[in-house]
């Protein structure tokens, strides 16, 4: 038989033939059953701390000695960022923030520049490029271009993004305006073609050229086309050759 004695955090086992029990008075007054209850309580709360006083032990060897973790004489890890450490960082990260911001900002006004100084080069060669083509022409000119970080300059690229040479040097945007005009002809006026009426008899009201039809003429890629074609699809909303 177990007794829980007042003084003690231990109860003292007895033999309950050597008991007595005293029953003049079986009842307890109310400050008597407090009293009892308020020590049954510290006796709990005392053996709970040293419980937790054990586990935390435990866990601090564990992660020492099993996961090789240096701790602070706090109990805490080394290396480990504390509620003032973390508001330094939220601190920092907020003004770095407008800073990074701004940054961005300036690259994307030194890539436009960039783009722009490309593009002023190529129309310097390209004279002769169609008025109505020039944004389609500069779109596919500058895809073979790639800026080059070490030379900061645009360079001429083959379709293996090798750099594409011209005399031992990298080649220019003249270069590249030259082999469009034997790649790409459409892109350009024919310098060649008769600005006169031709003389030759015709048996329509539309001179022999193609009557085209409105999708038609809408779905047409300009820039695949042969340069004949191409006059002939420029011309049809004047020539009222477009149908319906």
């Amino acid at each position: 038989m177990l007794i829980h004695q007042e003084d003690a955090d231990e109860p003292l086992e007895v033999d309950p033939d050597r008991v007595e029990i005293e029953d003049e008075d079986p009842y307890l007054s109310q400050d008597e059953v407090d009293s009892v209850v308020s020590k049954r309580v510290s006796r709990a709360e005392r053996t709970t701390r040293k419980e937790l006083k054990s586990d935390e032990e435990f866990l601090q060897d564990a992660m020492q000695s099993t996961f090789g973790v240096e701790l602070k004489d706090d109990g805490t890890p080394k290396g480990s960022t504390n509620k003032d450490e973390v508001k330094q960082l939220r601190q920092r990260i907020s003004e770095l923030e407008p800073k990074a911001e701004k940054a961005e900002q300036l690259e994307q006004r030194i890539q436009e520049a960039r783009d722009t100084d490309l593009e002023n080069k190529l129309l310097q060669h390209a004279d002769s490029v169609k008025d109505d083509l020039q944004d389609v022409f500069l779109d596919a000119a500058k895809s073979r271009f790639q800026f080059d970080e070490d030379e900061e300059t645009h360079v001429p690229v083959d379709d293996d993004g090798n750099v594409v040479f011209s005399g031992g040097e990298p080649a220019g945007t003249e270069h590249v305006v030259s082999q469009m005009q034997e790649e790409r002809p459409s892109f350009f006026k024919d310098k060649s073609a008769s600005s006169g009426p031709s003389d030759e008899p015709t048996s329509s009201s539309t001179g022999g050229k193609k009557t085209w039809t409105e999708e038609e003429h809408r779905n047409a890629d300009p820039t695949q086309m042969d340069d004949e074609t191409y006059r002939d699809w420029a011309t049809a909303a004047d020539d009222d050759r477009i149908r319906s």
